[in-house]
């Protein structure tokens, strides 16, 4: 995972998956808190409310500025949004990334999707501007498929292109491990989680889902690593 610059309505802020993390199980914490007792998540206004009177009680702790400062109230705009993009195994998407350049990925299997998310491949493929997948030349992955949250495709951010069945020989089912040498360890392979050895997941990834921001990083990552 990592950190990246975000510039949005002109102002540049640091961002990093973990806040995003942390964030967002506080705000299901206060949904579920909601739910207990009242029988529906919060307003954004009742949200919105809750922040403020966290911060302006304890905003040293929790923010740097350059200046003494005290925040008097967050505004929220809202729109009406506009249906989520729907999205299934086969297909195929661009990335957009921080250069203007677009990379290229392919919904491989949902067998993992209500534990894991979706598994996708990136290909090797970057273009300039948008090509449909009979223009995308190299199949073969960026690095191994992984399993990826679905906000890039609802959110509109990961454009669909098109669609193609998935062929059985198209794609290998990488294994993932789950636990640590002091509890145990697990391989999920495929719709199977299987009890393992160190020896056995020695080599490989720990299962974990990659934000829309925390891919895009990667593929950068990996193109940055190698020009060096």
């Amino acid at each position: 995972m990592g950190w990246w610059t975000d510039k949005t309505h002109e102002q540049e802020t640091l961002q990093g998956d973990a806040p995003y993390d942390i964030l967002s199980q506080a705000f299901k914490d206060i949904a579920r808190e909601y739910m207990l007792d009242w029988n529906r998540k919060p307003r954004l206004r009742e949200l919105i409310r809750s922040i403020e009177v966290v911060l302006n009680s304890s905003s040293e702790q929790f923010i740097f500025e350059e200046k003494s400062i005290e925040l008097t109230s967050l505004i929220s705009k809202t729109r009406k949004r506009k249906r989520f993009q729907s999205y299934k195994v086969g297909d195929f998407f661009t990335i957009p990334l921080s250069n203007g350049s677009i990379a290229y990925g392919r919904i491989l299997s949902d067998v993992q999707q209500k534990s894991m998310g979706m598994l996708v491949g990136i290909y090797n493929q970057i273009t300039e501007h948008v090509i449909y997948p009979a223009g995308i030349t190299d199949k073969s992955f960026m690095f191994p498929p992984f399993f990826c949250s679905d906000e890039g495709w609802t959110m509109w951010k990961w454009k669909i292109l098109d669609h193609e069945p998935i062929g059985p020989d198209e794609f290998q089912f990488p294994k993932f491990k789950l636990g640590t040498e002091s509890t145990r360890w697990r391989i999920i392979e495929g719709d199977q989680i299987i009890d393992a050895t160190a020896e056995e997941v020695k080599d490989l990834e720990y299962a974990a889902l990659w934000s829309l921001g925390s891919v895009e990083w990667r593929i950068e990552e990996e193109l940055i690593k190698r020009q060096s």
